[in-house]
């Protein structure tokens, strides 16, 4: 009886060994799975994942290339992409009701912004994402889908920091690269108690906002830029043609002086 127990409890501790093993080896999976489910309802556009690398003893999460695609009636295929998220967990939050996030570093995001009728791609999703957020929704699902009425995880993100961005900016006939400015923001969720999908999508709308500023100053410097250069073609013009006919004056002058002694050469003769 004993030898069977002892048998039975090594069995179960190998289950649970090799439950962990498999969770280890994909929690990634399924946190990719659920990133490209649940958050293109929030952005109204597709989105997909690069790679998901998980540390459950450091409580940290590596998320790689997650690209928002653009809304459709824009031709680019994706608004922006986030090269490398990094998530600090407080692991002793994970299990209370309020989830707390020490950290989230994204490095090397990249906005391309597209014109098209009228509308700006980015300021597209960003009007998905604050709709998403004023409805108040917990989570992206359907709207007859029914669930059982039970406390919601609240998300708490201490400190929140993009860096090293940059804004791809096609206007005016023009094709520019500039650099973003680094974004920071503390405490986000720590007095209206978002939910996880809305704190993803207050994410993605201080990223969206600080594009669309930054695209709009673009612009007007891009177009400060072609007007500039008009001015400095015309003046250029201007200068030519001035230099032409001073020219030509010159010459003219040049002419009647040759003329005028040709004509005393003449009188010289008689």
């Amino acid at each position: 009886m004993f030898k069977f127990l002892r048998n039975l409890i090594l069995l179960l501790l190998a289950l649970i060994i090799i439950a962990l093993i498999a969770l280890y080896f994909y929690l990634g999976a399924v946190i990719k799975y659920g990133v490209e489910k649940f958050v293109p309802p929030i952005t109204g556009t597709p989105v997909t994942v690069g790679n998901v690398d998980i540390s459950l003893t450091q409580g940290t999460a590596t998320v790689q290339n997650l690209a928002v695609g653009n809304p459709k009636g824009f031709s680019i295929p994706n608004a922006f992409s986030l090269g490398r998220i990094t998530v600090s967990v407080d692991l002793k939050s994970l299990l209370t009701d309020k989830i707390i996030v020490k950290q989230v570093l994204i490095s090397k995001p990249v906005a391309s912004v597209e014109l098209s009728g009228g509308r700006m791609n980015l300021t597209t999703i960003n009007d998905n994402v604050q709709k998403f957020i004023s409805s108040g929704a917990t989570e992206p699902v359907k709207p007859e889908a029914k669930t059982e009425s039970k406390s919601q995880k609240t998300v708490v993100i201490r400190d929140l920091r993009f860096t090293d961005g940059a804004l791809q900016l096609g206007a005016l006939g023009k094709s520019v690269e500039v650099p973003l400015p680094d974004i920071s923001k503390q405490n986000i969720g720590e007095k209206s108690n978002k939910t996880v999908a809305q704190s993803i999508a207050e994410v993605l709308s201080v990223f969206s906002l600080e594009s669309v500023t930054a695209a709009g100053k673009s612009i007007v410097n891009l177009g400060k830029e072609t007007i500039q250069g008009g001015i400095d073609a015309a003046k250029g013009a201007a200068d030519t043609v001035t230099n032409s006919v001073s020219s030509g004056v010159d010459s003219v002058k040049g002419g009647v002086n040759s003329v005028k002694d040709s004509v005393k050469s003449l009188k010289n003769l008689f």
